[in-house]
């Protein structure tokens, strides 16, 4: 009976344990927003020298109607083959479920940017910190 009673036990546990963890398709995942650091180490591995990758003056826009989809325009640097700094270039990057991509070097000015935003779909920018 005792044997009985402590299996009957450990089921129960178990299964209460079973019904704990699952993951409901309804929840809203939760917005994910890139970062300096994020947008680095996404693109660094397409230079020469990767640990030398800089990002300044980076602006960010979310894809209308996504939460995960965005397209930073930034000032990347880094190391060229003679171990010194090349000159800065501006890129257009794409981020898509924390995967990014460098869609190629941006040459319009400033005011440009919100154009350039609204031709891939997005939202209004901000300063990507």
């Amino acid at each position: 009976m005792k044997r009985f009673v402590t299996l009957f036990l450990a089921m129960a546990l178990s299964l209460s344990l079973c019904a704990c963890g699952g993951i409901s398709t309804n929840e809203k995942k939760e917005n994910y927003t890139p970062t300096v650091a994020s947008v680095v180490n996404g693109i660094k591995y397409r230079f020469k020298d990767p640990e030398s990758v800089q990002l300044s003056n980076a602006s960010v826009a979310r894809v209308k109607d996504s939460e995960t989809e965005f397209y930073v325009i930034g000032t990347v640097r880094a190391k060229n083959s003679f171990g010194g700094y090349g000159n800065p270039k501006v890129y257009i990057i794409h981020c898509n479920n924390n995967s990014y991509e460098i869609i190629g070097e941006y040459k319009g000015a400033s005011y440009m940017m919100q154009k350039t935003f609204n031709k891939y779909g997005c939202e209004a920018s901000w300063a990507l910190r």
